[in-house]
């Protein structure tokens, strides 16, 4: 029987290859594990980041179902020219945690003289967040009704005018609009907020008011810069 020989250099060759095989082997499952864990490590790192925003955040309305706000600026400018001006308004939360229903409010009576005019209007406007949460800066679509009791101006400047001549008529308005704003909620309750809206009126539109109708009666721009509220 013929008997096959290993030199020792061949065993020795025959070992440090085994070794090197199985050290691949290792570091190739340790590449794994390491791989493994730096993705999970990620993975977690993002929910953790997500979640801590969140947690951080104390959304001041998250109980907050209404609000009622007011304009104390009009009423103490117009009350130094013997005229009473209310702007108001009401809001409604809990609809969506991402908008605002709001139904502003504006009166004015510009005074006992016979030919100074009343105007009444009444809004619809809803307003969506650009943010995450309520509060901040939104875009805001809007309906009107307006009442108007005053002398007709047939002038063509009718913001200017000054004629006592005109016969008395009353007017209803009707009009739509859209707008931009900012709000900022406070813990409290309180918040505070402007905006501008311009807006077009589809009837009444034939007639004019002195004193008031700007735009030729047929549209109209308000801006708010001093509305304060309290939600609730």
């Amino acid at each position: 029987m013929l008997q096959q020989r290993f030199s020792p250099k061949t065993a020795v060759l025959g070992f440090l290859c085994s070794l090197l095989i199985m050290a691949s082997i290792g570091l190739a499952q340790e590449e794994t594990k390491i791989d493994t864990v730096l993705t999970n490590q990620k993975t977690m790192m993002t929910k953790l980041d997500k979640i801590y925003r969140e947690v951080e955040y104390v959304d001041p309305l998250a109980s907050k179902t209404a609000g009622v706000e007011f304009n104390p600026a009009y009423l103490l400018l117009a009350s130094a020219d013997d005229q009473l001006v209310i702007s108001g308004g009401l809001s409604w939360f809990s609809a969506n945690r991402n908008a605002e229903i709001a139904f502003p409010i504006f009166f004015r009576d510009a005074g006992k003289a016979d030919n100074d005019p009343i105007t009444f209007s009444v809004d619809s406007h809803y307003r969506h967040f650009l943010g995450r949460h309520q509060g901040g800066f939104y875009l805001s679509a809007s309906v009107r009704y307006q009442y108007l009791r005053g002398r007709e101006d047939t002038d063509e400047i009718p913001f200017f005018s000054v004629d006592t001549n005109g016969d008395k008529i009353t007017l209803h308005k009707f009009g739509a609009g859209f707008g931009i704003g900012y709000r900022y909620f406070s813990r409290s309750g309180l918040y505070w907020g402007t905006s501008l809206t311009v807006g077009r009126y589809f009837t009444g539109t034939d007639k004019q008011i002195q004193g008031i109708d700007l735009l030729n009666g047929k549209g109209y721009i308000d801006v708010e810069l001093l509305k304060f509220g309290i939600a609730f």
